[in-house]
């Protein structure tokens, strides 16, 4: 077994190295969220902590070559994630679940099984959360460095897209999320 805290540290110690400041999204504190979400949505799901372990080992993971270059970033950190995890001599069985949840973040999403949709709701959760508008707008300023004529406009219009035609995968947030999510689409379309 890999030790979790140790991989953290090592994981948060990369991003604080090579992290290029236009990601104001795609960042430790958000590898962080979706790393504590994967927890507590899978608890919630009862997945075992077998399952949570690799959930968490996924999470660390999932956004990591977005550092490097964002197209095909999902499959890029499956390969990062492979190489980094090779001294640990994991089962393929477990590097294979591992390498499922990291692309079951894709968008859009499309997961396979319950552990990957704990990841895809994990990784989407602000989506359904108080924090929507403060995150909308660091993943706003994000996209902007790469396309700079996007204006607020173009950034509700597309907004209002995402948000209307995403769908929560996980019972529990589907239950406690989804209404939330409501509520902040309604905000985006009434520009508040």
């Amino acid at each position: 077994m890999i030790d979790i805290d140790k991989l953290l540290i090592e994981v948060r110690n990369y991003f604080v190295e090579y992290l290029p400041d236009y990601l104001t999204y795609h960042n430790w504190a958000h590898t962080l969220s979706v790393y504590r979400n994967v927890q507590h949505i899978g608890r919630k799901e009862k997945l075992s902590e077998n399952k949570i372990y690799l959930l968490k080992i996924a999470a660390l993971f999932h956004d990591i070559a977005y550092l490097e270059e964002k197209a095909n970033h999902e499959e890029h950190s499956c390969v990062i994630m492979e190489k980094w995890l090779k001294k640990y001599n994991l089962p393929s069985s477990d590097l294979n679940a591992i390498k499922g949840m990291i692309l079951a973040t894709m968008i859009p999403q499309s997961p396979q099984n319950l552990s990957e949709n704990v990841i895809a709701d994990a990784d989407l959760l602000y989506l359904g959360t108080t924090k929507y508008i403060e995150v909308s707008e660091k993943l706003y300023q994000e996209f902007y460095h790469y396309n700079s004529d996007w204006n607020a406009k173009k950034w509700k219009e597309i907004q209002i897209n995402f948000i209307s035609s995403h769908h929560y995968h996980t019972a529990f947030c589907k239950r406690y999320y989804e209404w939330k999510k409501q509520h902040n689409l309604k905000k985006v379309i009434n520009g508040i």
